[in-house]
């Protein structure tokens, strides 16, 4: 793994972490708390960091790894290269929620997809400009 691949993993993995607490976790709790309520027990009280962070890890190395096999070397194109697939996954993913939860409804999944997307899509904006400025 080469210095600027690890230094482009490291930040997406903070974006991800930091700015998606900030998201899900200030800006868009109170529009949640209603949708966790309902899920009763099925749902975990408070977030397993410890898997937030081996989430965050695992999504940030695939989308470093796409970036730098998509020659994404700006901030531009690191948000243009990985858009489609970034919703792509996210679609798939709120997708299986509605197999899961019966209480899953398509507000909270095009929020969700939403909000994710304009997350990784910082992410992977600054992944592409460290993938671009580092030798």
């Amino acid at each position: 793994m080469t210095k600027k691949m690890l230094f482009a993993w490291l930040a997406g993995f903070l974006i991800f972490f930091f700015f998606g607490w900030f998201v899900y976790e200030i800006v868009l709790k109170s529009f949640y708390a209603d949708f966790m309520a309902q899920l009763g027990d099925c749902i975990v009280k408070e977030p397993p960091v410890l898997a937030i962070i081996i989430a965050h890890l695992c999504f940030s190395l695939f989308l470093a790894q796409w970036l730098l096999k998509s020659n994404a070397n700006t901030f531009f194109e690191g948000i243009s290269k990985s858009i489609f697939i970034v919703v792509l996954i996210l679609v798939w993913y709120e997708s299986w929620l509605f197999t899961i939860f019966p209480q899953m409804n398509f507000t909270i999944a095009f929020v969700d997809v939403l909000a994710n997307s304009t997350i990784t899509i910082v992410g992977a904006g600054l992944m592409g400009f460290i993938l671009g400025k580092m030798k």
